[in-house]
């Protein structure tokens, strides 16, 4: 029956680890199913981030073409307000080269004109040539008066070309506030590029930790979906396995009642042998007689039955008398009688420390009613009980 126990408690416990396991499995799932729908979440926020972001950076390329459509467009009327600048100031310099020798030979008309003056004057005083003189004097004036003309529009001309020129020069100032607008655009853009450059390599990093992401929720859906197959089975197989030690574990409790009760009947049985075993039939006397050899000798025989199997047995011994006749000289009696049995067993090779106590009771603790000689001889006694 302890094996029996012994074997049900055992595969209790068996069964009880392999459920804490089942358990421990089943949390472990939850686990990971949250570590899963938190992964899954990260992921469509970068997905959501990586569309945000897409359409930033096309907005920021439109912008870009468009910037570079207006420089080369910024570039292309500046080389040609250059070449309208270079064709005027060459212009210029022509007639500036122009306007310099027309004056040089205006200086030499007039210095000329002096001379003719001072010729003239001359000749007036001296009287000789006068008409000649004048003559050439109304020449050179008129040589004069026609480089003056020549002079004048010349001067007009210059004029004209300053006022070109100013214009040329306003239109090259605004020109190259608008080639300084362009180029700080052309660094704008430049730095639109650098900025876009780098963009699309935070948008390549993203798309690639976006990929091993994808790829490693994959790698961890299919572990998910291997672990609960797994699981599933280990779970049909730990319930199967449970039912069937839950059939067994019912089916041992029930022998194990079944034997319980049978060592409980056991037991009684064997305290009633027991009790049997170690009970001794009392010395009976006759009436105020202590002679009982016989029944003492039966009661050593009893004693080395019960110190062959209880070597260590102490026993106590209790005289008892009827009620006829004097108590305190039935107490006496009892007394004798219960040292002549002690005295008897000591002889027998008993020793004094087997014994507790010897005692007399008189007619105090009768076990018959004392009505007739039949009962009194019943409590005419001497007992002896095994203590331990």
């Amino acid at each position: 029956m302890q094996q029996l126990t012994g074997v049900w408690r055992s595969e209790r416990e068996t069964s009880k680890r392999k459920l804490v396991a089942l358990q421990e499995k089943v949390r472990q799932l939850e686990s990971r199913n949250e570590a899963l729908d938190i992964s899954a979440k990260k992921v469509h926020e970068l997905s959501n981030a990586l569309a945000k972001r897409t359409e930033l950076i096309e907005k920021a390329q439109a912008q870009l073409t468009q910037v570079q459509g207006e420089l080369s467009k910024s570039k292309e009327f500046h080389a040609v307000a250059e070449q309208d600048l270079a064709k005027s100031r060459a212009e210029a310099k022509s007639r500036q080269a122009e306007l310099e020798k027309l004056t040089e030979e205006r200086g030499a008309l007039l210095k000329e004109l002096e001379n003719l003056k001072r010729q003239l004057e001359a000749a007036q005083k001296e009287g000789e040539g006068a008409k000649i003189l004048q003559k050439r004097v109304q020449i050179g004036a008129e040589r004069v008066q026609a480089l003056e003309g020549q002079l004048g529009r010349l001067a007009l001309t210059h004029q004209d070309l300053e006022g070109v020129l100013k214009s040329t020069l306003g239109d090259f100032g605004q020109l190259k506030k608008d080639y300084v607008s362009a180029k700080g655009e052309a660094q704008a853009k430049k730095a639109s590029e650098q900025k876009l450059a780098q963009m699309q390599q935070e948008l390549s990093a993203v798309r690639k930790e976006l990929k091993t992401r994808e790829q490693r929720l994959q790698e961890i859906l299919k572990a998910k979906g291997e672990l609960e197959a797994t699981l599933s089975q280990k779970m049909a197989a730990g319930k199967e396995a449970l039912g069937k030690q839950k059939a067994e574990l019912a089916r041992t409790k029930r022998e194990i009642g079944k034997l319980r009760i049978q060592q409980s009947s056991l037991q009684q049985r064997s305290k009633e042998l027991e009790k049997q075993f170690l009970e001794i039939e009392p010395v009976r006397y006759e009436k105020a007689s202590a002679n009982v050899d016989m029944q003492q000798k039966r009661v050593w025989t009893k004693l080395q039955r019960i110190l062959t199997i209880k070597p260590d047995a102490r026993f106590r011994i209790d005289g008892h008398t009827c009620d006829l006749g004097d108590a305190e000289k039935n107490v006496s009696l009892s007394e004798e009688r219960a040292k002549a049995l002690h005295e008897f067993l000591l002889g027998q090779g008993l020793g004094e420390e087997q014994f507790t106590e010897i005692k007399g009771w008189g007619h105090t603790q009768p076990l018959a009613a004392n009505d007739d000689e039949s009962s009194r001889q019943q409590n005419r006694r001497v007992e002896i009980a095994v203590v331990n």
